[in-house]
């Protein structure tokens, strides 16, 4: 695992799956943004090779590709779980995790979340616009959509950590679809940060990026296109169903493991209800089955 500089005191390990920012506090502490997915091992390995001590983590949300590694940290290093506390709470029991997951069963959460559930140490608040961790200052930028209370953070350095608001050109190009809890709410979050007055942005999967606006552009061009493929198969009304499996087909996805057959559904819904939000499509209720009508 490679760490390459940004600007001052604000560096990224360039991990398997993710780019996870940290910034030195001095004295051998850092403070990560997010920990990481179950791909991105050897964290703390790293930062105990470099004689350096994990402070505290600042999670932008609570995905498990963004948390996996807290547990570890916190063992290691003692380090401070941040989390947005709408989504801490959901940390904390396999109830949660079905909440934020849901409509996923509860026996698949059971099996992948089992393990990984824990109490984040200090809450930030969903109006809350800063951070301090030894003495160092981190701008907190409330964008939500992705997740339900996802957060970005701006440090000491001017440097903005997107997490999951944006994905890099290259991710999109290879992507055959994407999750999102609410579009709606993550294009406003979007454009938010497409004013942040930073040199650059990081963005979780993966790198970094000092053309925002093109980065923004091609977010929404992709979401664009995923709108469009979904009306281009509404040539009659649909059930939910017809929908899933026409996009099934049309993106070339694959059944898996259930959780990813489940979350993959979950993607599509997301799509479907954006598509409601934004009157692009009619629903109505035959005989218990929701049918769409393109507008």
């Amino acid at each position: 695992m490679e760490r390459i500089h940004i600007k001052g005191d604000t560096w990224y390990l360039d991990a398997p799956r993710a780019s996870i920012p940290f910034y030195r506090l001095g004295g051998g502490e850092v403070v990560l943004l997010d920990s990481g997915s179950e791909f991105d091992t050897g964290i703390a390995e790293h930062f105990q090779a470099h004689g350096e001590r994990v402070a505290a983590v600042l999670n932008t949300h609570g995905h498990l590709d963004h948390v996996h590694g807290n547990i570890e940290l916190r063992q290691a290093f003692g380090a401070r779980i941040y989390m947005p506390k709408l989504e801490a709470a959901m940390q904390e029991s396999l109830l949660g995790m079905k909440a934020q997951y849901n409509p996923i069963n509860y026996r698949i959460i059971e099996q992948v979340f089992r393990n990984d559930l824990f109490s984040a140490d200090e809450l930030i608040g969903v109006d809350q616009e800063e951070v301090t961790v030894a003495g160092a200052r981190f701008r907190v930028i409330q964008t939500p959509g992705h997740s339900v209370s996802h957060v970005s953070y701006v440090t000491p350095d001017g440097v903005c950590y997107a997490g999951d608001v944006f994905s890099s050109p290259e991710l999109l190009s290879k992507a055959r679809i994407l999750y999102t809890f609410c579009y709606a709410e993550d294009l406003k979050s979007k454009a938010l940060l497409e004013q942040v007055p930073c040199e650059c942005m990081v963005v979780a999967h993966q790198g970094v990026f000092t053309d925002i606006k093109a980065l923004c552009r091609a977010n929404v061009e992709y979401l664009e296109q995923r709108v469009e493929m979904i009306l281009s198969y509404l040539d009659r009304p649909m059930t939910r169903e017809d929908i899933y499996r026409a996009l099934f087909t049309g993106l070339g996805l694959h059944g898996g493991s259930p959780w990813k057959e489940s979350n993959t559904l979950n993607m599509i819904g997301a799509l479907i209800e954006y598509l409601q939000t934004t009157r692009k499509v009619t629903t109505e209720c035959r005989d218990g089955v929701f049918v769409y009508t393109k507008v």
